[in-house]
């Protein structure tokens, strides 16, 4: 169709939509007593450090699985992409933050079925 951009984001037709995931403690955190400083409110996307606030397109907190962030922000992607329109997923963020966890570049069979990444999906 001329004019159309593909699937729509979380706000309407946008070419970059951006997914946080904020991943749960370490035993090594929870150990030393480290303080929880991410705050998520899923329903309105909002995550808060301290006094700011962010909104993101898609937003998932410490109880969120592997299945749940592929069925809501990736499985669309790779059906426009099988659709013809261009797609990207890629992790960015601090050593630690749970990219392998969360795109599965890790070796994939040693890693329980409902844990494997977004690539082995």
């Amino acid at each position: 169709m001329a004019g159309d951009r593909g699937p729509k984001g979380g706000d309407g037709d946008t070419s970059v939509r951006v997914a946080v995931r904020v991943r749960p403690q370490t035993e090594k955190e929870i150990n030393a007593r480290e303080k929880e400083c991410i705050t998520c409110a899923v329903k309105t996307r909002q995550a808060t450090i301290g006094q700011h606030s962010f909104t993101f397109d898609y937003l998932y907190d410490q109880n969120c699985t592997q299945q749940e962030i592929y069925d809501q922000s990736v499985r669309p992607l790779v059906d426009a992409a099988i659709a013809g329109y261009n797609a990207t997923i890629f992790a960015y963020g601090q050593t630690g933050s749970g990219k392998t966890y969360t795109m599965g570049s890790a070796a994939w069979n040693a890693v329980e079925a409902e844990q494997v990444g977004m690539l082995p999906r």
